[in-house]
C-alpha cells in the first residue's frame, strides 16, 4: 500500500511544522502578534485562527502530539469528507476553540495567551465514531 496524504491535511501538518520552525527563531514576536490574546489585552480578530499554528517552543511534545493527532484523524475524515468540507470543519473548530477560550478568559481575567492546535484536533474526535462507521 502506498502512503500518501491528503492534501488538506499535508498542508496543515507542513504549515504547522514550518511555523515551528520559525518560532524557534523569533519567537517572542510570533506569540506577540499571533498567539490568541484574551479581549482588553493584545487581542486581534486574526488571533482566533493563528493561534492554532503556534505551539509552545520549549515543549516539542506539544507540536508532535497535535500533529501526531491531525494525521491520525485528520487523513480518514479528508478522505471521507474530501478536502473543502474537511477545510471547512477544521476551521470551524479552531474557531470555536478560541471563541471559548477567550470567552473562559475573560470570565476569568486572565491575561495570558494561548497556542496550539489543541482545541481544532478535539473539535475533529466529534465526528469520527459516524465516519468510523460509514466507512468501515
Amino acid at each position: 500500500m502506498r502512503f500518501s496524504l491528503p492534501p488538506v491535511t499535508r498542508a496543515l501538518l507542513l504549515t504547522n511544522v514550518v511555523v515551528f520552525l520559525l518560532q524557534l527563531l523569533i519567537n517572542p514576536l510570533l506569540i506577540r502578534w499571533f498567539a490568541l490574546w484574551p479581549p482588553g489585552t493584545i487581542f486581534e480578530p486574526w488571533q482566533l485562527l493563528s493561534y492554532a499554528f503556534l505551539h509552545d517552543p520549549a515543549n516539542y511534545l506539544h507540536i508532535v502530539v497535535n500533529m501526531f493527532a491531525l494525521y491520525m484523524f485528520g487523513t480518514p475524515m479528508e478522505r471521507f469528507w474530501g478536502p473543502r468540507r474537511f477545510t471547512l470543519f477544521y476551521f470551524l473548530c479552531v474557531l470555536s476553540a478560541g471563541l471559548t477560550q477567550i470567552t473562559v478568559a475573560a470570565l476569568a481575567h486572565a491575561d495570558s495567551p494561548t497556542i496550539g492546535a489543541s482545541g481544532a484536533i478535539f473539535g475533529l474526535f466529534w465526528p469520527l465514531p459516524c465516519i468510523f462507521r460509514a466507512s468501515g
